[in-house]
């Protein structure tokens, strides 16, 4: 194994979206809580209970129960079903806080702008086509194009983005991205954030050819089973992306790679072992010790920050009530846990990330983020250790990025995944290298 230390360098995304919104660091809890509270009770149904918080200086007729009602309606049949919500900024105006949420819905995202009077009642709202993230400075959108690709079949169809480089030779290296845990888009989408538009953007850039595709839990969220299994959702989708890769006529079939993020960092080693088409595997923030205990020191990290606030803490406490039951396996597989059924978790009980890798044969690159919260510095010492005297393996480390490759400063808080940012370059350039160094089998 070899290992190089840069000087500048999982709670599960279900946890780190609990702390978002409630953590002080960019956002004020107070004006951010009711800003949410009022979309919420839209996306519910409960116009009536929205109308309620409307200011009595409103004109009426402008933001009454069947106007919103309407309005959400409209939302509704252009981008579809919200998907997730998240505080971005609160922007005190004169005597009026400006909140501002980031909305992503179906088919399209939104910067929601709830106006909040001096009594705390909404004074004004607002649905803003979100803007798309510049390029980060290392993508050259002339050197490849995109072309729309279908992961897998029915009944779990998963829509995909290829990035093909415009390069006369071939064939191409190509990279798989799986996604942490929690249902994602193709760009892994967090805040105003795409780790995976950025990274296969930047390999893309460089020669390799990029799949990424929406998650199995964020394209069929309506009609996942009750007992899903992390296989269910990442394993099976991750190996039928390499096999449409492996298949491909520009692409070289025995240089296809998973690179997993978080979760899909951990399942790596499992979709390598479980499929041949796969020529190795990259490890972003890949969690080494088992998911509760990960989960675990995740939400103690979380109740030591100052700004995390007293409702936060309960639901935090409830998390570690929950993750006691399932480490002794007292719920039912289909009770849930952070939304997600306790069966995806048994299906973890008696997989050992480190000790699938060190059996596989093929290339490993490990890449940790010293900032990182979610995974630390005990998962990467975990990964170090395993894969001592691996010559296939090589770990790097990077000092100044957080839990997405993302720089930043200080102590990491969840609230700093809401400021825009890219995947650091230095990522990308090592990223890059290695998969151009490992040559066709």
């Amino acid at each position: 194994m070899t290992s190089r230390r840069w000087a500048i360098g999982f709670v599960c995304s279900a946890v780190a979206a609990l702390a978002a919104g409630p953590v002080r660091a960019q956002t004020d809890s107070t004006y951010t809580r009711i800003a949410l509270s009022f979309v919420r009770h839209m996306e519910a149904g409960a116009f009536d209970t929205a109308a309620a918080m409307i200011s009595r200086a409103v004109p009426a007729g402008t933001l009454d129960e069947p106007r919103l009602r309407q309005v959400w309606a409209q939302l509704g049949t252009a981008a579809g079903t919200l998907r997730s919500l998240a505080p971005l900024r609160t922007v005190p105006q004169d005597t009026l806080q400006i909140v501002e949420l980031s909305a992503r819905f179906e088919r399209q995202s939104f910067t929601i702008r709830v106006v909040l009077m001096p009594d705390r009642t909404v004074g004004g709202l607002w649905f803003l086509p979100a803007a798309a993230p510049a390029p980060p400075p290392y993508a050259d959108t002339t050197a490849f194009l995109e072309v729309d690709v279908t992961v897998g079949a029915e009944p779990w169809p998963l829509a995909g983005t290829l990035s093909l480089p415009k390069v006369d030779s071939a064939p191409l290296p190509a990279v798989v991205l799986v996604h942490g845990s929690g249902p994602h888009d193709r760009d892994e989408s967090i805040g105003p954030n795409k780790p995976f538009r950025d990274i296969a953007w930047g390999l893309a850039s460089r020669g390799i050819a990029v799949l990424r595709y929406d998650k199995r839990t964020w394209a069929h969220a309506g009609r996942m089973p009750r007992t899903l299994s992390v296989q269910d959702e990442v394993q099976d989708d991750a190996i039928a992306a390499a096999q449409l890769l492996r298949a491909h006529p520009r692409i070289d079939s025995t240089r296809v790679f998973v690179a997993g993020h978080s979760l899909g960092g951990m399942m790596a080693p499992r979709v390598a072992a479980s499929s041949s088409a796969v020529a190795g595997i990259i490890l972003l923030a890949a969690p080494a010790r088992p998911l509760q205990q990960v989960v675990r020191d995740q939400v103690r990290y979380l109740e030591s920050l100052t700004e995390t606030d007293a409702q936060t803490r309960s639901i935090l406490r409830a998390v570690l009530d929950s993750l006691d039951l399932l480490q002794g396996r007292k719920l039912a597989p289909e009770s849930l846990v952070m939304g997600a059924p306790a069966s995806y978790y048994y299906d973890l009980d008696d997989y050992e990330p480190v000790r699938t890798a060190r059996r596989l044969e093929r290339p490993i690159l490990v890449l940790h983020a010293m900032r990182d919260y979610q995974v630390t510095e005990s998962d990467l010492n975990a990964w170090i250790s395993g894969l001592q005297g691996r010559d296939n393996a090589t770990v790097l480390e990077y000092g100044a990025l957080n839990h997405l490759f993302m720089e930043g400063r200080g102590r990491a808080v969840p609230s700093e995944y809401a400021i825009a940012g890219h995947v650091a370059d230095t990522v990308i350039r090592d990223i890059a290298d290695w998969v151009l160094q490992r040559r066709s089998r």
